[in-house]
């Protein structure tokens, strides 16, 4: 559910929520998504409550879990694993990101995939 302090995001099709955060000058926010089969980093751009997706990358795990009919939790998290860093390199590298130049980091966080103890 959306409510009035947040924004809906669409880039290429897929949606993302950004909190509204009310902001007079520019702001990088990067976000990464792995609650699932896939993995997905963006790179947004916040300006006077405006945003901006820069880029987006997403790493889909289809065939890796077709054999199985279906998404299999420890494999999938190997999978983010694998690629996340891989990703975050390809973003980093071509839009030179770094700590200095990004003012908030976004995250999945839950359900995921493998139950928490």
């Amino acid at each position: 559910m959306i409510s009035e302090n947040m924004k809906l995001v669409n880039k290429a099709g897929r949606l993302y929520i950004i909190y509204n955060i009310l902001y007079t000058r520019f702001m990088n926010i990067l976000a990464i998504e792995t609650s699932c089969d896939e993995t997905a980093i963006a790179l947004i751009e916040a300006k006077n409550n405006k945003f901006r997706v820069i880029k987006d990358l997403v790493s889909s795990q289809i065939k890796i879990h077709a054999p199985f009919g279906g998404v299999v939790p420890n494999l999938a998290a190997r999978e983010h694993l694998k690629n996340l860093p891989l990703m975050l390199k390809k973003l980093i590298n071509k839009h030179k990101v770094t700590s200095r130049n990004i003012d908030l980091i976004a995250v999945t966080q839950g359900p995921g995939l493998i139950p928490h103890c």
